[in-house]
């Protein structure tokens, strides 16, 4: 007979870790006593922590080089696209495109997406996105891209609320960032991370590599953007789902952004967040994240299982085995 003990752990309030303990039932007396495992004590009161460093050299999976300059995203002209890739005349911004995993797609620049609450008539938005000739939802596409970037305030506004401009603009000095760690080759997680993405809480939001979405998408909609305003501060991960774009099961990782102020302080129960910053990670690599930052999860006999606090299963030791033959098969 096998004796299986369960172990569960609160994580931040947000996440609820379970220990699956399984030994043959005879040999538990001397189970308590090789140093391989640990007395059920040991489990109860072993600190569970997520490490922050690469396991193979223990330096920060991100970190900043000294000297490195980052003034330099602050321009004034951005090289924004438009997510409308479908609507690009042949030229330079056509000719770099491609396809990302199922999704038209550009690698030399982040796209950007307005949804509804972007504009003074949302209805009048959704409307002409449905209704419209292809070449009547171009000219809108470059007059909300000619806006956007203009810099002597001559041009008129298209329909925009008026902060959105500022917000496009201070969006996409984040997503420079975010697209300059996404092409470093020296972070550990490069091959992992399938897109990045920031969007703010008016209906901005830009992705990276770009890539066309649907005109009914709405970010605030999703259950990463949800999940991080319910918990502000704190960083979220999603229970698995299908990509739309055709990477299969993913996990997406989130956190909130507020307000900048000079004594970068803020009060999570007086400050709203005013964006979110989420990434895409395949599900697999999600549970080896979690094997390799947690010693407790890799030893004989103890299985982690990763629960999140509306008790949907996030990490399981399945993720990590290979693909049935059986059709139809659904995963996780």
């Amino acid at each position: 007979k096998y004796l299986r003990t369960y172990q569960w752990h609160n994580i931040l309030g947000i996440y609820i870790l379970c220990l699956v303990n399984t030994r043959k039932q005879e040999d538990e007396p001397m189970a308590r006593q090789s140093q391989g495992d640990l007395p059920q004590q040991a489990l109860v009161s072993l600190p569970l922590t997520l490490n922050h460093f690469s396991p193979k050299n223990n330096i920060p999976l991100y970190h900043h080089q000294a000297g490195e300059d980052y003034e330099e995203y602050y321009t004034t002209t951005i090289d924004l696209i438009y997510h409308r890739l479908d609507l690009l005349p042949p030229g330079r911004e056509a000719t770099n495109l491609c396809r990302y995993f199922r999704q038209i797609a550009t690698l030399e620049a982040a796209t950007l997406f307005l949804s509804s609450l972007a504009f003074e008539s949302p209805f009048t938005f959704m409307h002409n996105n449905r209704m419209s000739s292809p070449q009547s939802q171009l000219h809108t596409v470059e007059s909300i891209t000619a806006y956007l970037k203009d810099t002597t305030g001559l041009l008129a506004n298209p329909g925009l609320r008026p902060q959105i401009r500022q917000e496009v603009n201070a969006l996409y000095n984040a997503m420079q960032h975010l697209k300059k760690r996404h092409q470093d080759t020296r972070g550990s997680l490069k091959n992992y991370i399938i897109r990045r993405y920031i969007a703010s809480v008016t209906g901005v939001l830009q992705v990276f590599p770009g890539c066309l979405l649907n005109n009914n998408y709405d970010p605030s909609q999703r259950l990463w953007y949800r999940k991080a305003l319910q918990h502000p501060g704190k960083i979220i991960a999603t229970e698995p789902y299908l990509d739309a774009g055709g990477s299969g099961y993913i996990i997406t990782i989130a956190h909130t952004i507020f307000e900048g102020k000079s004594n970068a302080l803020h009060s999570i129960e007086r400050d709203q967040p005013v964006a979110i910053v989420a990434m895409d990670l395949p599900y697999a690599y999600f549970y080896k994240m979690i094997l390799e930052s947690t010693p407790l999860c890799q030893m004989n006999n103890i299985k982690c299982l990763l629960f999140e606090n509306e008790g949907y299963l996030i990490a399981h030791p399945s993720m990590l085995e290979p693909k049935s033959s059986i059709k139809n098969q659904r995963r996780p």
